[in-house]
């Protein structure tokens, strides 16, 4: 499947070029670019799909995503919208 996730999200507009240029490396050229919504399939079950090929759980990848979700969590409830994590 070639439809679906091919962007990211920048906390700056000055991100734009470099997050480009990495997604361009990894993913080739963007697979929904210039595609209308009605071009592009994604269905419920693939968005579930969080396997990754060779990838495995581990503590520290854990305890990363708590951190982070608890400091989003802690900048929300203090009024920020957006946070930069682990400058």
């Amino acid at each position: 499947m070639k439809d679906g996730f091919d962007g990211t999200w920048v906390a700056h507009p000055d991100l734009v070029s470099d997050r480009k240029g990495s997604l361009r490396r990894k993913l080739g050229e963007a697979a929904s670019e210039g595609k209308t919504a009605e071009e592009v399939r994604v269905e419920g079950p693939s968005c579930k799909d969080i396997k990754v090929p060779g990838g495995t759980i581990s503590e520290g990848g854990v305890r990363n995503n708590i951190s982070v979700a608890l400091q989003y969590l802690s900048a929300w409830l203090g009024g920020n919208g957006a946070v930069a994590i682990f400058t």
